[in-house]
């Protein structure tokens, strides 16, 4: 089953080929405004594993070096096993948590790339469609399915949580209908996300065996160069089927390094179906596995916003005091130098500035002080279009 949200979009395509259909919803998951750097609709051959190039399998119960039990005293051995993970002839993702003679296993997988970032001036989106089984409560004790992100200051320090930080998109524990909504930071126990709880919604209602939309949100759009917002008023937001359930301020954590930490850093996202752990308890007598206690992914996108529309062409600085690009938007057509040293006066201690059109396509590379350059070689950085002269 597809997400609602595409229904109207696949209803054209019913009788196009698998890709032109796997495209068109590409284009009904991707928000207006906004460019996906990530998406994975889980295409792979049905019974397979999901892709490698996207996504890291964690194996056994810990990681190297890192605390034991996965540092929740969890009780599964994580496995490269499509037992645990595979991809369904619906072209989602099952992560299935299973019962044998010598105790638990299931799956856990996290993102190959660690760099996503939310860039000052700019807001960021992570979402998924995501099922969870629904076995009766009294056979889920000790389930406990998430969608989640950690920072990638994580990876190759196990031991550094939560200042790390972890961002937590959809937890549910003990088959119950309510997801939670959680971030973690700084220091433990207590410090400014009040560890180990963490700062959270307290629990939202949520029905299992249909498909939910998961979207969480950083919003730096108020801060950068031409804005009067400040760190304080950056916000991270959590969204269920499009309508808000929590948000943080800059300002509630109250500490700039660490909300640095948390809302500007990189991080990488998991999805895993734990069994037993601190929060859940263990599994009893009546805890079953399969498929109806485990959590089904239809696709997981990490979206920028978009800095010109259709139509527009757009002037960005290499570089502001972060190394983030900062834009000016323009009329096609007005490629010249005149206007790009009207538009960039006074606005940028900058001069070199990269045009490109909404397609990703280069236009040109102005110094706007002392003439223009010819175009180099392209590279992608964080999903936009730099060139080199």
């Amino acid at each position: 089953m597809k997400s609602l949200s595409l229904i109207s979009t696949l209803a054209a395509a019913a009788t196009a080929s698998p890709l032109l259909t796997r495209q068109l919803e590409a284009r009904a998951i991707v928000k207006p405004g906004f460019t996906a750097i990530f998406l994975d609709q889980f295409t792979g051959t049905a019974g397979s594993l999901p892709s490698s190039s996207n996504w890291i399998i964690d194996q056994g119960t810990q990681y190297p070096g890192g605390a034991p039990q996965w540092g929740n005293n969890e009780l599964e051995t994580y496995t490269a096993s499509t037992s645990n993970l595979q991809i369904t002839k619906s072209g989602t993702l099952y992560i299935i948590p299973q019962k044998n003679t010598t105790g638990w296993t299931s799956g856990r997988i996290e993102t190959q790339r660690s760099d996503f970032a939310c860039a000052m001036g700019k807001k960021m989106l992570v979402e998924a469609s995501i099922k969870l089984g629904a076995a009766p409560v009294a056979e889920q004790q000790g389930i406990w399915p998430a969608f989640w992100a950690l920072g990638s200051s994580f990876r190759g320090n196990y031991t550094n949580w939560p200042a790390a930080t972890e961002w937590d998109f959809l937890e549910a524990v003990n088959g119950a209908s309510t997801i939670y909504s959680t971030a973690h930071c700084g220091t433990a126990p207590g410090g400014p996300c009040n560890e180990y709880n963490g700062l959270g919604d307290g629990g939202i209602a949520f029905t299992r065996s249909v498909f939910h939309t998961v979207t969480f949100q950083i919003d730096r759009s108020m801060t950068g160069p031409g804005t009067k917002g400040t760190w304080k008023n950056e916000t991270l937001m959590w969204f269920l089927d499009g309508k808000s359930v929590f948000s943080i301020t800059g300002a509630q954590v109250g500490d700039q390094n660490t909300w640095a930490a948390l809302a500007h850093d990189a991080h990488f996202l998991l999805l895993n179906v734990a069994v037993g752990g601190s929060w859940p308890g263990n599994p009893n007598s009546q805890t079953i596995g399969g498929v109806t206690v485990g959590m089904e992914v239809d696709y997981g996108t990490l979206e920028y916003e978009t800095f010109c529309t259709p139509g527009q062409c757009c002037f960005a600085s290499k570089s502001d005091a972060e190394g983030n690009p900062q834009p000016v938007v323009v009329a096609v057509g007005s490629l010249n130098l005149a206007d790009a040293n009207v538009l960039l006066k006074n606005t940028s201690t900058v001069s070199i500035w990269d045009a490109w059109d909404c397609s990703g396509s280069a236009i040109k590379t102005f110094n706007a002080f002392n003439g223009d350059a010819n175009l180099g070689t392209p590279t992608i950085v964080g999903g936009f279009t730099f060139f080199t002269n």
